[in-house]
Protein backbone atom coordinates (compact mmCIF):
# COMPACT_ATOMS: atom_id res chain seq x y z
CA UNK A 1 0.00 0.00 0.00
CA UNK A 2 1.45 3.38 -0.94
CA UNK A 3 1.09 6.20 1.60
CA UNK A 4 2.65 9.41 0.31
CA UNK A 5 6.27 8.60 -0.53
CA UNK A 6 6.33 5.43 1.59
CA UNK A 7 5.15 1.90 0.94
CA UNK A 8 3.50 0.03 3.80
CA UNK A 9 3.38 -3.76 3.93
CA UNK A 10 0.77 -5.44 6.13
CA UNK A 11 1.51 -9.07 6.91
CA UNK A 12 0.59 -12.02 9.12
CA UNK A 13 3.24 -13.12 11.58
CA UNK A 14 3.95 -14.86 14.88
CA UNK A 15 4.06 -13.34 18.37
CA UNK A 16 6.40 -14.12 21.26
CA UNK A 17 5.79 -17.58 22.64
CA UNK A 18 3.77 -18.85 19.66
CA UNK A 19 4.77 -20.45 16.39
CA UNK A 20 3.03 -20.02 13.05
CA UNK A 21 2.27 -17.02 10.86
CA UNK A 22 -1.34 -16.65 11.97
CA UNK A 23 -1.02 -15.10 15.43
CA UNK A 24 -0.61 -11.38 14.66
CA UNK A 25 -0.75 -8.65 12.03
CA UNK A 26 2.27 -6.38 11.63
CA UNK A 27 3.60 -3.66 9.34
CA UNK A 28 6.85 -2.84 7.56
CA UNK A 29 7.76 0.38 5.73
CA UNK A 30 9.80 1.03 2.57
CA UNK A 31 10.90 4.06 0.61
CA UNK A 32 11.42 2.13 -2.62
CA UNK A 33 8.80 -0.64 -2.43
CA UNK A 34 11.52 -3.29 -2.45
CA UNK A 35 13.44 -3.18 0.84
CA UNK A 36 11.21 -3.07 3.94
CA UNK A 37 11.92 -2.34 7.62
CA UNK A 38 9.64 -3.75 10.34
CA UNK A 39 7.80 -1.14 12.39
CA UNK A 40 8.97 -0.86 16.01
CA UNK A 41 5.33 -0.73 17.20
CA UNK A 42 4.52 -4.23 15.88
CA UNK A 43 2.27 -6.04 16.08
CA UNK A 44 -0.70 -3.89 15.09
CA UNK A 45 -2.98 -6.56 16.58
CA UNK A 46 -2.49 -10.09 17.90
CA UNK A 47 -4.11 -13.05 19.63
CA UNK A 48 -3.03 -11.47 22.93
CA UNK A 49 -5.39 -8.48 22.59
CA UNK A 50 -8.06 -10.05 24.80
CA UNK A 51 -10.74 -10.58 22.14
CA UNK A 52 -12.24 -14.07 22.31
CA UNK A 53 -13.33 -14.14 18.66
CA UNK A 54 -9.66 -14.02 17.54
CA UNK A 55 -7.72 -15.42 20.48
CA UNK A 56 -6.48 -18.43 18.49
CA UNK A 57 -5.70 -16.77 15.15
CA UNK A 58 -5.44 -13.16 13.98
CA UNK A 59 -4.27 -13.01 10.37
CA UNK A 60 -4.79 -12.37 6.62
CA UNK A 61 -4.91 -8.56 6.54
CA UNK A 62 -6.36 -6.78 3.52
CA UNK A 63 -6.09 -2.99 3.69
CA UNK A 64 -7.77 -0.29 1.62
CA UNK A 65 -7.85 3.49 1.73
CA UNK A 66 -11.49 4.39 2.38
CA UNK A 67 -11.77 8.12 1.49
CA UNK A 68 -9.79 9.78 4.32
CA UNK A 69 -9.26 6.74 6.53
CA UNK A 70 -7.62 3.33 6.46
CA UNK A 71 -9.75 0.19 6.68
CA UNK A 72 -8.41 -3.32 7.33
CA UNK A 73 -10.36 -6.52 6.83
CA UNK A 74 -8.84 -9.57 8.49
CA UNK A 75 -9.60 -13.04 9.74
CA UNK A 76 -9.91 -14.29 13.29
CA UNK A 77 -10.44 -17.68 14.85
CA UNK A 78 -11.58 -18.34 18.39
CA UNK A 79 -10.14 -21.00 20.67
CA UNK A 80 -13.46 -22.83 20.19
CA UNK A 81 -12.69 -23.11 16.45
CA UNK A 82 -15.15 -20.57 15.00
CA UNK A 83 -13.87 -18.36 12.13
CA UNK A 84 -14.75 -14.68 11.78
CA UNK A 85 -14.03 -11.69 9.54
CA UNK A 86 -13.23 -8.44 11.28
CA UNK A 87 -12.68 -4.86 10.26
CA UNK A 88 -10.63 -2.10 11.82
CA UNK A 89 -10.64 1.60 10.93
CA UNK A 90 -7.68 3.98 11.42
CA UNK A 91 -5.68 1.32 13.24
CA UNK A 92 -2.25 2.92 13.61
CA UNK A 93 -0.84 3.08 10.10
CA UNK A 94 2.88 3.95 10.35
Amino acid sequence: MKNGAAYILFYSTSVFGFSGNDKAIATAVSGDGSSFTKDNDNPVMSINDGLAWRDNRTYTPWVIRDTDRWRMYYTGRSAAGAYYIGTAINFGVP
